[in-house]
């Protein structure tokens, strides 16, 4: 078996073993009575998370798994790489927004997994044949112009807030969610102390048409839509549950949606059809070569 290959298979099951964690923790968080403890605008935040991982993410890895167990397509491959970004994104969000819990166990259990996980992956990818997976008119330059965009969007922000901060002492801002300055302080450090600075080098790497330009930028634009699908769902939650000054819909979310979203189609439709694997084709995880 050769190396590739087993750490496909490793990277399959660290991600299987994510996936079920991921899917009990959601479904404790949605339906376990004291789940979370924290302040009813926060539990409201994650609960809405965790609606989003059980109905859209854990089903988006269960059937990532499927077409990477049938032969492991770039396409496959990308988006897997970019379910275990938010994994573990997300991972860090509940276990530092949220107080300790009965089920921390089982919250911090996902981390180590999804992590490894994504390592695996990450380091099991030929980055050179994903780029060659990809026509020459694929637009990278657009979508790194995208990807530099958010990142200068969101540094700029926060960046900005916090210097008003430190020279006027105003409360740094947040976003639409209503949200206690502790867990405005953790959104800022994960964003700019990990999402910009991988949006801007995925950004850089796009923009040369580098091999890893062609595994970051699908892989963060995924991440993305799954990111921006959290946060609507989130300020539904807080609406619903009556929390004073929470609003149910952002205005500016529908742009940012449609944009994040033709940028990924643009990537999907610049990939090259894939030609059927003969004999010397790579082997699907988990079967055998005769």
């Amino acid at each position: 078996m050769s190396d590739n290959r087993r750490d496909l298979r490793l990277a399959w099951w660290l991600s299987l073993a994510a996936g079920l964690l991921m899917a009990t923790s959601a479904a404790g968080g949605l339906w376990v009575e004291g789940y979370y403890r924290d302040p009813p605008e926060v539990r409201a935040v994650l609960r809405g998370y965790d609606l989003v991982t059980l109905a859209v993410v854990v089903p988006l890895l269960a059937g990532t798994l499927v077409a990477v167990r049938r032969g492991p397509g770039p396409s496959a491959r990308l988006l897997w790489t970019g379910i275990l970004i938010y994994a573990v994104y997300n991972c860090m969000t509940v276990l530092l927004g949220s107080v300790f819990n009965d089920f921390f166990l089982l919250q911090v259990s996902l981390l180590p997994a999804s992590i490894a996980a994504l390592v695996v992956v990450v380091l099991g990818l030929d980055a050179d044949d994903i780029r060659n997976a990809f026509r020459p008119c694929t637009p990278m330059r657009t979508v790194s112009v995208l990807l530099a965009v958010a990142a200068i969007s969101l540094g700029g922000m926060w960046g900005y807030s916090a210097l008003r901060y430190a020279v006027l002492g105003e409360a740094p801002i947040g976003s639409a969610l209503v949200l206690p300055a502790s867990s405005v302080h953790l959104g800022y450090v994960m964003d700019l102390g990990l999402l910009v600075p991988a949006l801007l080098v995925g950004a850089v790497l796009s923009w040369r048409r580098t091999a890893w330009g062609y595994v970051l930028a699908p892989s963060l634009l995924a991440y993305l839509v799954l990111c921006q699908v959290n946060y609507v769902t989130a300020l539904v939650f807080q609406s619903r549950a009556g929390i004073p000054g929470a609003q149910a819909y952002d205005p500016v979310e529908p742009y940012i949606m449609a944009v994040l979203l033709a940028a990924a189609a643009a990537m999907i439709a610049g990939l090259r059809r894939p030609r059927p694997s003969g004999p010397g084709g790579p082997p699907a995880v988990g079967r055998s070569r005769r």
